[in-house]
């Protein structure tokens, strides 16, 4: 084992998701190596107590409920815009204090303080006070309102983010956010956290997808490009930068395959007509 192995897995961490949705453990997988022991469900977890257990499948079900409640006829979609207000991102601009926490924040804070949600997963974790790294809002919240001794910190999944991602007194808070782009940033300085408290990653991606001296991703980028840019505007713009960060090797010119895309139905099947609408929409270049 080298030293730089040795040290990898000296710096261990507890690595935190959920399985509400797959986007969560998408983010938090990469962290598997620094994981102490495996990376924990905090939804479904050994020895999760009943009342915390009833309270994320409460959540969980309620958010399944009315996503598929949008195809009932006539008041299916009222009632599940409804709900996407309540959950909405306030526009980008122009530039304000968006700081005030909203009802979703509040019911959360709520079942912290009358149901003590999380309290026994903090609890259990701060006996070993490793840095806390979790991809889920709530369970940054519950370790710090839990008085977590360790530092913690938030992954964001999304390309933009609600108000829900961020504690009631940001100004406050010690939750150390890692934005995977300069939009989060940005809407998390809206949202009141201290710019020192902000940290620009990028979304983490497995060891599988990267490799050696970025040797994977430099291939698998050089050979999508001309899929993404067919006309290639952007390449001829470019090019002489894209030959010095990918390689000459590695950047194609030709197509080595048909397109493919790809469709991920989240919002629990919610999104399911607009999968059927997107393929309807290409049936013609799909059957060219």
């Amino acid at each position: 084992m080298t030293k730089d192995n040795k040290n990898k897995l000296d710096n261990k961490a507890w690595i935190v998701t959920v399985d509400m949705g797959y986007g969560h453990q998408r983010a938090a997988y990469p962290f598997l190596d620094i994981a102490q022991g495996e990376i924990i469900t905090a939804n479904n977890y050994p020895g999760i107590p009943e009342a915390d257990k009833f309270i994320w499948q409460n959540s969980r079900f309620f958010y399944e409920f009315i996503s598929r409640f949008k195809m009932v006829p006539l008041i299916g979609e009222k009632v599940f815009d409804l709900y996407d207000k309540i959950q909405a991102i306030p526009k980008f601009y122009p530039k304000r204090d968006l700081s005030n926490a909203n009802l979703q924040l509040k019911q959360i804070y709520k079942l912290f303080r009358d149901s003590n949600w999380g309290k026994h997963l903090i609890d259990k974790l701060a006996k070993n006070p490793l840095p806390f790294v979790t991809t889920f809002f709530a369970t940054a919240m519950m370790a710090e309102f839990f008085n977590y001794p360790g530092d913690i910190y938030c992954i964001l999944c999304d390309a933009d983010i609600s108000r829900a991602w961020v504690s009631p007194e940001p100004h406050k808070s010690r939750i150390i956010y890692l934005a995977p782009n300069k939009r989060v940033e940005e809407r998390l300085k809206l949202y009141g956290v201290k710019p020192e408290k902000i940290i620009l990653t990028g979304f983490p991606l497995p060891e599988e997808n990267i490799g050696e001296r970025l040797r994977i991703l430099k291939q698998d980028l050089g050979k999508r490009l001309i899929q993404l840019d067919p006309q290639k505007t952007y390449i001829s713009q470019y090019k002489k930068t894209l030959y010095s960060q990918l390689g000459r090797a590695n950047f194609k010119l030709k197509f080595s395959r048909p397109l493919t895309i790809t469709f991920a139905v989240g919002g629990a099947g919610a999104q399911r007509e607009l999968g059927i609408e997107i393929v309807r929409s290409l049936k013609k270049d799909i059957l060219a």
